[in-house]
């Protein structure tokens, strides 16, 4: 049974300990944050929104305290305009020494320059404000992006993160409820859930409730409470389609459309995993182990081993007939009238 280190500090000490990915301005933003400092100006952007919104409370719960904290916060909405921005951002503090001001989608950092109101006030930003941008689309190397960074401000970029990093978050949450999860079970828990960590702790929460006061998440509580996310249902659709059981690949299918998933999106994922198995298979041929495989693409050491098992079921020139055969299958579905899902089936039947 692995053991996960029992954590008391609140809020992102479980995940910015298992943080290893390079990234210097994370680097910056955390130390930061540990030594109770902040920036006058970030730029947060990036699919990661847990991570966004976890900073966002972790700067205000810095700079703002008391009864004048919700008089010092103002939140932005991505119809303001610039100038509005500004002048909130120049405002003075109530009965305080900071106030944060967050604007949501501001539309300033993707093509191009920022607006010049809002480029003058990164060059003499108000010491009394933290002014913070939390973008939905941002372009890391943009003029506008560039220039906040040569201002002194921050621009994070807060990507999903990997298998690894989620595991070990993961494994000190579930132990800092007081139960334990074996390694395989919690592997096999990451590979089957969706890549947002929203989304991971949402099903984390519900199989706590799910076993009650038993002390051990094992994996037969997780394939009965937790749902499956395309991805996972795409892997064992294939692996029922490369052992020949066509009855058991159509289940799969029918139950990825029940989950109201869109053919167009069930043919890009299985195209994306045949291209994964194609890759795991040829590096194999090279006799690369699975560690280094993971690290030559990315994959988790988890996805990696199930690939590994999944190709001696079947052969290199087959995969790439596969993935001709799904070509042919998304041109089919945005250039005719025909029934996807009846394509998707004979598809498999092909297979």
């Amino acid at each position: 049974m692995i053991k996960y280190v029992k954590r008391s500090d609140k809020d992102l000490a479980a995940y910015n300990s298992s943080f290893k990915k390079a990234n210097t301005a994370y680097d910056k933003l955390k130390k930061e944050i540990d030594n109770k400092e902040t920036s006058d100006v970030y730029l947060f952007y990036g699919d990661e929104k847990f991570l966004i919104e976890r900073y966002v409370d972790s700067i205000c719960g810095l700079l703002l305290e008391g009864d004048t904290a919700m008089l010092n916060k103002v939140v932005l909405d991505e119809e303001t305009d610039p100038g509005k921005i500004v002048a909130e951002a120049e405002n003075m503090p109530f009965f305080a020494e900071k106030r944060v001001v967050i604007v949501l989608n501001s539309g300033q950092f993707k093509k191009g320059e920022s607006d010049k109101k809002i480029q003058a006030y990164f060059e003499e930003p108000h010491k009394s404000t933290c002014l913070i941008f939390v973008e939905s689309k941002a372009v890391g190397n943009s003029k506008a992006v560039n220039f906040l960074k040569k201002c002194g401000g921050l621009a994070v970029n807060f990507e999903y993160r990997s298998s690894d990093e989620l595991e070990a978050w993961m494994g000190q949450y579930i132990s800092k409820r007081g139960k334990s999860i074996s390694y395989s079970a919690l592997t096999y828990f990451i590979a089957i859930s969706d890549e947002s960590m929203h989304s991971i702790q949402n099903e984390a929460d519900k199989l706590l409730l799910f076993i009650g006061d038993r002390p051990e998440v094992m994996q037969e509580d997780i394939d009965a409470i937790c749902t499956k996310t395309i991805k996972s249902l795409i892997f064992d659709m294939t692996q029922a389609m490369l052992t020949g059981n066509k009855k058991a690949a159509i289940y799969e299918l029918d139950k990825m459309l029940v989950n109201k998933e869109e053919p167009i999106a069930i043919i890009g994922f299985l195209s994306s995993h045949l291209y994964k198995l194609l890759r795991v298979m040829e590096l194999s041929q090279k006799r690369m182990n699975p560690k280094n495989i993971a690290l030559e693409t990315g994959i988790s050491d988890y996805y990696i081993r199930n690939l590994i098992k999944q190709s001696k079921s079947t052969t290199i020139p087959n995969i790439q007939q596969a993935l001709e055969m799904c070509h042919d299958l998304d041109v089919k579905s945005k250039s005719t009238s025909e029934d996807i899902r009846t394509a998707l089936e004979t598809f498999i039947i092909q297979f």
